[in-house]
């Protein structure tokens, strides 16, 4: 017996062993029709969805049929190999609190691949085949060295990757887009995981190929019907409320997640990322947010924050803004933001945009008494570092405007933009932003505020660095 004592949990995880194996036997009756079957499993976070579905799922799918190959990956390769470590341990009886060798006999043949990264176990008997039995990839490597029947994707967006490389989401659906063709046409591709925000590998992929058929809950985030993928969906909560996976998400343990980090809580516990009290930010919540200026504290401080197109190709291409956003700070210690102004276009060029941002400085100096500018932001230029803010500190020296404190912001680092976006919301829904009567742009601002996710979000995408923490 397991000291640590058994992982396996029958109320929750009976429902998800009894769907691997309807999916999996289904799949075995239907190869001949050379269809491919895509299933997905959806759980929140630490609840053994690994090990049910990508490590003794591929073990059993092995028993049915040894002659499979069958593959593993996720964000890194060493992550894949950790997977296939535990599956070889139990092969070949290694793992002394698994049944399986002792039931089974080992499968482990000395005479073939036993690597890290691949095997060949003892019970194939096609030996003219190129693939392993099992074996491993990643985002980082790719999978087109072999074709295998079986492909369990598990996992590969996790939050350090997240948190490091803002496009890391991109990466990981041209990753999946770039899987369908590698499995075989009358093969079966699984995903495991966990959703991370809105626009992720989970919620693209039931967005863009549409569901076939839901077990479980009903998904609460948009997807398209009569599509490909065959969806395992019990979140953290049941639909009263209550918690489902008490012994490792209980009350206490939920409400503490949610304190710490309420978006992390909507996806990964609520298996939601559309979901929690810091959304959606609603045109209910706007009405209230409006003052005149005279409203206005009378020692707010300034800052100016840009997003500007023509630093970038891509941007130009699509029709975005150049903007400029002025914000107040009260200093009274409450965090609350008044925004002024959100002038933009997609037209302007370097010398527009200095212009305007010149005529937003002179209009805070000619206030009695004259407000002080605490910084100016803007996304990190590609290229050469310090350029832009050279371009600005010249311009404004001509002017005899002293330069504010230049801040350039990593955007591509970080919670990427749909997870910004959605933390300056819970500033806004929480009512920290006020909005000035008659501000020059500030309907553009709150329309895209309240359209999360869509294109063309550049006001609003500038408007939220008055919220990050160098600011």
């Amino acid at each position: 017996m397991n000291p640590k004592g058994t992982w396996f949990d029958p109320p929750v995880d009976y429902p998800l062993v009894r769907f691997l194996e309807i999916m999996g036997r289904r799949w075995l009756r239907h190869r001949k029709c050379q269809v491919k079957q895509h299933v997905m499993v959806i759980r929140p976070r630490d609840t053994a969805k690994t090990v049910i579905t990508t490590k003794a799922f591929q073990l059993w799918m092995h028993l049915q049929d040894p002659e499979l190959s069958s593959a593993m990956g996720s964000a890194d390769e060493q992550r894949a190999m950790d997977f296939l470590s535990a599956i070889k341990a139990v092969l070949d009886g290694q793992d002394e609190y698994a049944l399986f060798a002792r039931v089974f006999g080992s499968w482990r043949h000395p005479l073939r691949v036993w690597r890290e990264d691949r095997l060949v176990h003892a019970k194939r008997q096609g030996m003219g085949v190129s693939e392993p039995s099992f074996g491993t990839f990643s985002v980082e490597t790719g999978a087109t060295a072999y074709h295998p029947d079986l492909a369990i994707i598990d996992d590969p967006i996790v939050i350090e990757n997240l948190n490091e490389s803002g496009n890391w989401v991109r990466k990981v659906n041209q990753f999946m887009t770039s899987m369908i063709p590698v499995v075989r046409k009358d093969g079966m591709i699984f995903y495991v995981g966990t959703p991370y925000e809105d626009g992720d590998a989970i919620t693209t992929l039931l967005r863009e190929d549409g569901v076939r058929h839901v077990y479980g809950d009903p998904l609460p985030f948009e997807h398209k019907l009569n599509g490909k993928w065959h969806v395992f969906y019990l979140p953290g909560r049941r639909p009263d409320g209550t918690p489902r996976y008490p012994k490792v998400w209980s009350e206490a343990a939920m409400a503490e997640y949610e304190m710490k980090s309420p978006m992390d809580y909507a996806a990964q516990v609520l298996c939601n990322p559309i979901a929690g009290h810091h959304l959606p930010l609603e045109a209910g919540n706007i009405e209230d947010m409006w003052v005149s200026q005279r409203e206005c504290p009378k020692n707010l401080v300034y800052t100016i924050h840009m997003d500007t197109a023509f630093k970038t190709i891509g941007k130009i291409g699509a029709g975005d803004d150049s903007v400029i956003v002025l914000a107040g700070h009260t200093v009274d210690g409450s965090g609350d933001v008044y925004y002024e102004q959100a002038r933009y276009s997609n037209r302007w060029q370097v010398q527009d945009t200095l212009d305007e941002l010149a005529r937003v400085i002179f209009m805070l100096r000619n206030r009695t008494p004259r407000p002080h500018i605490r910084a100016l932001t803007d996304e990190r230029p590609q290229g050469k570092p310090g350029l832009w803010e050279n371009q600005i500190r010249s311009f404004l020296a001509n002017l005899n405007i002293p330069m504010p404190r230049f801040h350039e912001i990593d955007r591509q680092k970080g919670p990427s933009k749909p997870n910004r976006l959605r933390e300056a919301a819970g500033y806004w829904v929480d009512g920290h932003v006020k909005l000035v009567r008659g501000g020059q742009g500030l309907e553009r601002l709150v329309k895209q505020m309240l359209s999360l996710g869509k294109p063309h979000d550049d006001v609003a995408n500038a408007a939220a660095d008055a919220f990050n923490e160098s600011v």
